[in-house]
């Protein structure tokens, strides 16, 4: 017998993208982003940030563009990826 086999979905270098802007996903990312500032808040310098992000379930390469530890650098939590529109829906 002959198995089955599963189609895979197209990504990039093999990687199967994920959605962190809505879902399930988000509310992952955000309380991963709150824990992750709050241990630092308490001193808790001696974690790795990619640690913690593989204990969360988050890639760390990922996880480290939401929670840079300059803020203003961060990327915004639920924002769509993607270029923003240059026109708003009112003006088309």
């Amino acid at each position: 017998m002959r198995k089955k086999s599963r189609a895979k979905p197209h990504s990039r270098r093999g990687k199967v993208k994920t959605d962190w802007s809505s879902g399930v996903n988000l509310d992952l990312m955000t309380r991963a982003v709150s824990s992750w500032d709050e241990l630092v808040a308490k001193g808790g310098k001696h974690v790795l940030m990619t640690a913690f992000a593989k204990l969360q379930g988050i890639e760390p390469g990922t996880f480290k563009k939401y929670a840079c530890t300059d803020k203003t650098n961060r990327r915004e939590l639920g924002a769509p990826s993607g270029r923003k529109a240059l026109m708003s829906d009112a003006d088309r």
